[in-house]
């Protein structure tokens, strides 16, 4: 195999604790952000939703059984956390001795950038819904949006199903 000596040049080169954003004019090679995200402040989150939807005037139906499902996703998502931050701490060792490098044209037969996209490939799990983490930020997501509704409107008559 014959290696190159031209390396694409990159326009952005971001490689920080909680951050990594490589790309050059066509491709974006990385854009992961370490998801900072507790578990427990979803349960706390809920309870505070409750809390203002009820003394806002709202109505609060427990149908969907969120905090079951919150309590139930918490120890995996927790064991999901700590996997995550490994392997972002990884990638993060890992794309700072790449960019010291660079990355050549003809890019697909790179090992060392094979390998980066193989961990980003394991990391990117950790933002689906099927995974207990993945799960839990979306339920917050959804929590965070439902309080900033209260916050803007009148709740007298407004219906929250959790």
């Amino acid at each position: 195999m014959e290696t190159t000596s031209r390396f694409i040049p990159l326009e952005h080169q971001i490689v920080t604790d909680n951050e990594i954003r490589i790309s050059c004019s066509s491709t974006i090679f990385c854009s992961e952000q370490r998801i900072t995200l507790k578990p427990e402040e979803v349960l706390a989150a809920y309870k505070s939703l409750v809390k203002e939807a009820k003394s806002a005037g709202a109505k609060v139906v427990y149908r969907n059984k969120t905090k079951k499902r919150i309590t139930e996703l918490l120890e995996d998502a927790k064991a999901c956390l700590v996997e995550h931050n490994a392997l972002f701490d990884a990638l993060v060792s890992m794309w700072s001795k790449k960019l010291e490098t660079g990355i050549p044209y003809g890019y697909r037969d790179d090992e060392a950038l094979n390998r980066i996209f193989k961990v980003q490939s394991q990391n990117n799990k950790f933002s689906y819904s099927s995974n207990p983490l993945g799960a839990l930020r979306d339920i917050y997501f959804d929590i965070e949006d439902r309080r900033s509704d209260i916050r803007d409107r009148d709740c007298s008559n407004i219906t929250i199903f959790l």
